[in-house]
């Protein structure tokens, strides 16, 4: 199966914090629609973050549509969105 974002135990943590992403694995098929919720706290900006490289993860695999995300500049993920979906590139 193609997945267009696929995680496998991201972990991260913060110096100076408790707080731990521990081991976070999900994968998303094309062609989904998936929602993120949590409680307050519960890890979800952080592993947004991790996903469009705006923070480093301490471990784990994080694949946008099959590459690895670390191969891509912040810039590129847009445009890898809108290649692959097409309501990201029609204008509003």
């Amino acid at each position: 199966m193609n997945y267009a974002l696929k995680l496998e135990n991201v972990c991260k943590t913060y110096e100076m914090s408790d707080f731990v992403l521990d081991n976070v694995s999900f994968a998303v098929p094309m062609g989904s629609v998936m929602g993120f919720v949590g409680e307050n706290g519960a890890g979800k900006t952080t592993t947004i973050g991790c996903i469009l490289n705006t923070l480093f993860r301490n471990s784990g695999s994080i694949q946008i549509f099959e590459k690895e995300n670390l191969t891509f500049h912040r810039s590129c993920i847009h445009y890898q969105v809108s290649k692959h979906n097409s309501f990201y590139s029609s204008s509003i």
